[in-house]
């Protein structure tokens, strides 16, 4: 697993919107939003946004987290035989 955007400091618990694509293999958190509400009215346009940009969105979520990465991009390694 790569980390690619480290928080720089301790944030509080919020609400935040919570991205998987399978295509790159990545998983995104955007965010902090004040409510569900507000990050479930918002979500469609990060997905859109995601989409637009050649991803393919596997799941979506928003969920009460206070993440220590926003983005993570996962590599397969394959071995030579």
């Amino acid at each position: 697993m790569y980390s690619t955007e480290m928080i720089p400091e301790p944030l509080e618990l919020a609400w935040w919107i919570e991205i998987i694509t399978v295509f790159p293999r990545c998983s995104y958190f955007f965010g902090p939003f004040m409510s569900a509400e507000e990050a479930n009215r918002l979500q469609a346009g990060y997905i859109e946004d995601l989409e637009q940009e050649g991803s393919q969105v596997m799941f979506a979520q928003v969920k009460w987290c206070q993440p220590q990465v926003l983005t993570t991009l996962e590599y397969q390694v394959l071995s030579k035989e």
